[in-house]
């Protein structure tokens, strides 16, 4: 399998900016203070966010380029998988601060994108403009 390791480094990048939004975010939660609010914290969570949502929509596509005879079979496989981590984080939220639990966080976001995909993933023009608008 070929590495891309422009999209690599960008996974490291949002992955890191998520890690130091979300040790606040627990901070805030726990400790009922606000900084997660500061705008660099703030803008941090917003790329983050923005970056995995982008990436995951290009790895989708790969994906769907490299292995279209059983894609079906593969997105329903790992959106499972991720459909249970989001299970899991949002068990979690909900025990350790049932008033601000993950109702519907990113990897729910995911997880219903990762299902969809084989409806969207021939269709690479149309998915962007509908991305866009």
């Amino acid at each position: 399998m070929v590495r891309h390791h422009t999209i690599d480094n960008l996974r490291g990048f949002a992955f890191i900016l998520m890690f130091i939004f979300h040790l606040y975010s627990i901070w805030d939660a726990i400790n009922g203070t606000n900084y997660r609010q500061a705008s660099i914290l703030h803008y941090m969570g917003i790329i983050a966010r923005t970056l995995f949502i982008l990436l995951a929509g290009y790895s989708i596509y790969m994906s769907y380029k490299k292995h279209k005879d059983d894609f079906k079979t593969e997105r329903t496989k790992r959106s499972i998988t991720i459909l249970v981590h989001a299970i899991i984080m949002t068990l979690a939220s909900y025990i350790l601060t049932p008033d601000k639990y993950i109702r519907f966080g990113i990897l729910h976001f995911i997880f219903l994108t990762t299902l969809t995909s084989p409806l969207f993933a021939p269709y690479k023009t149309l998915t962007l403009i509908i991305f866009i608008l």
